[in-house]
């Protein structure tokens, strides 16, 4: 004989508890092998020991612990519903159960002292679903008091996204200190002035004087008290009686006080930021698609709904166009119709979303940029199909004329042009044989351009916005690749120094300012078109993914715009 080969066999047979427990069912409707009686009220319902351990911890407590109830052949359940108690036995069983408004409340009580978590989730996403203004706040306190972390979260995102409907109403006034701040302090509480932040918490504390004052300089430190506007700020605000006698509110006041007077010297904080629902709207004007032709669709991006839709297109198509708001309007300059360049000029009113053409240029350009100085556009560098200009004209918007001013010190096409504390500045390009990393400013008191430090990089097609009080510059392409650099400008230190990079290369992309954030908005990464979206938050120096765009494009201009974004 030969040898003897021994072997194992290792069988595991993973439908047997799927089929233990069905029969277990059965047992529970046929009341066999029963050994525990479950009352609630009048009703009984016999059940096994074993299952209701297995699914509650609550059973599993009372049942494998010196409890008296571990003995008893009947245990008897007081203080809940006695629909809830049966409904959530039947639960255990069955794996199935119906939610509505009668009973949530009764079922989520009971769900909750049965740690019958799956339930708890149930019935907070049944809540969710039914969340409105008249029932958010009293739904909110009824899952704190059985710890829906979940749902509060989700009630108190509900509450702020409606807060203009909850505003001077009993159930805001009857809210908690917790509650009430975890709904004013976050950055998506929807209203649609700083002001409106301001009247809700001084209701909240005089509602009950005596017992709320303690928080009143918690509350105040999370209005955005620098963006109220200043006469309210001083006859509102700084004369309230209460708040005068307050010195933690007084430093708040001098505090928004010195970022009116000296933005630039004050110490950048979320106080200085606007909300979402308050920064107003960015636009992404033409720019080059994945045809290469350039676009005529305008897309513009509301931050508090994180999304892009479309708006009135312009009246030619417009590629490497610059783009200014003043007063909130736009305006779309120059750029290139995929035929010719062009000078002409169209302005953007978003209360009636109409376009209209303005005066236009002297010169007809692609590739320049605009920035604004005290209400007024300047237009800067560019090419044409020979040129690379270092031309500048100006663009009074209350008169509709051009006028040309100082030229820059050099040619600049694809440069980025932004205002700050004052001055003009102009920054990296082409100058029609490399990409530059000079920077220069324009005085316009003096009417005279002088250098400044260069940038670490060398950048044209490059974005170019002012958050605060730094002058950004980000992406663009060197003479041989897109970049994902981002570099700030500090004017009191003449000094340029890199921030987070992007999460992707950008050669010829938008950058905007809104919201104390700086945009990245589409271009092209070296292999195709963009329509990813990027924001910069310098509070944290970390980028953050916005809502792509509709369309693809480089090129484009984009600019942020103090307007109603509900009336688009």
């Amino acid at each position: 004989m030969g040898d003897i080969i021994v072997d194992t066999f290792h069988y595991e047979a993973h439908s047997l508890s799927n089929e233990a427990f069905e029969v277990l069912v059965q047992f529970f409707r046929e009341k066999k092998l029963c050994d525990v009686i479950i009352q609630a009220g009048e009703r009984k319902v016999k059940c096994h020991r074993v299952v209701l351990s297995s699914c509650s911890p609550y059973f599993r407590g009372m049942f494998t612990n010196d409890m008296i109830e571990s003995s008893k052949d009947t245990v008897v359940i007081q203080g809940l519903s006695e629909e809830a108690v049966i409904q959530l036995i039947n639960f255990i069983y069955t794996r199935k159960i119906t939610i509505s408004i009668d009973n949530i409340e009764a079922l989520l009580t009971a769900a909750a002292v049965f740690q019958l978590d799956l339930v708890v989730h149930a019935c907070c996403e049944f809540m969710k679903r039914h969340l409105h203004p008249s029932n958010c706040l009293e739904m909110r306190a009824y899952a704190e008091l059985h710890g829906c972390r979940d749902f509060i979260e989700a009630a108190d995102a509900y509450s702020r996204s409606c807060f203009l409907s909850l505003m001077n109403t009993e159930a805001l006034l009857k809210t908690s200190f917790r509650h009430f701040l975890a709904i004013i302090s976050g950055e998506d509480l929807y209203v649609k002035r700083e002001e409106q932040v301001f009247e809700a918490i001084s209701a909240w504390v005089r509602f009950d004087l005596v017992s709320r004052e303690q928080f009143l300089s918690d509350l105040l430190s999370h209005v955005r008290l620098p963006l109220i506007a200043t006469d309210y700020l001083i006859q509102r605000v700084e004369r309230d009686m209460i708040i005068r006698n307050n010195v933690a509110c007084r430093d708040l006041i001098d505090e928004a006080k010195n970022v009116k007077l000296y933005p630039s010297l004050v110490k950048v904080n979320i106080r200085a930021q606007p909300r979402k629902s308050t920064s107003g709207a960015l636009f992404s004007i033409g720019g080059r698609g994945k045809s290469g032709d350039p676009l005529q669709c305008i897309e513009c991006y509301d931050w508090f709904h994180n999304c892009w839709f479309q708006v009135a297109e312009v009246s030619t198509p417009r590629r490497h166009v610059a783009v200014a708001s003043v007063a909130g309007k736009v305006y779309a300059i120059g750029g290139h119709d995929g035929s010719q360049h062009l000078n002409t000029v169209e302005c953007f009113n978003p209360e009636i979303n109409q376009w209209k053409i303005v005066a236009s240029m002297e010169i007809s350009r692609r590739g320049m940029s605009a920035g604004v100085l005290e209400g007024v556009i300047y237009v800067a560098g560019g090419l044409d199909e020979t040129t690379c200009f270092d031309a500048v004209e100006r663009y009074d918007p209350e008169n509709d004329t051009w006028s040309m001013v100082a030229p820059m010190l050099m040619p600049r096409g694809g440069v980025g042009v932004a205002g700050l504390g004052g001055y003009l500045y102009a920054v990296g390009g082409n100058d029609g044989a490399a990409s530059l990393q000079s920077v220069e400013r324009y005085n316009p008191h003096t009417n005279k351009w002088s250098r400044v430090a260069s940038m670490n990089r060398r950048r044209a097609g490059v974005g170019v916005a002012v958050v605060g009080e730094f002058l950004y510059a980000i992406g663009g392409f060197d003479d041989s690749s897109p970049l994902d650099s981002v570099e700030k400008y500090d004017p009191r230190t003449n000094q340029w120094t890199y921030v987070a990079s992007m999460t992707t290369c950008r050669g010829g992309v938008g950058a905007g300012a809104m919201g104390g954030r700086l945009w990245a908005v589409g271009g092209h990464n070296g292999e195709q078109y963009l329509n990813s979206v990027e924001s910069y938050n310098p509070l944290a120096d970390l980028w953050e993914e916005g809502a792509p765009m509709h369309v693809f494009r480089a090129g484009s201009g984009v600019v942020g715009s103090f307007c109603d974004v509900e009336v688009l």
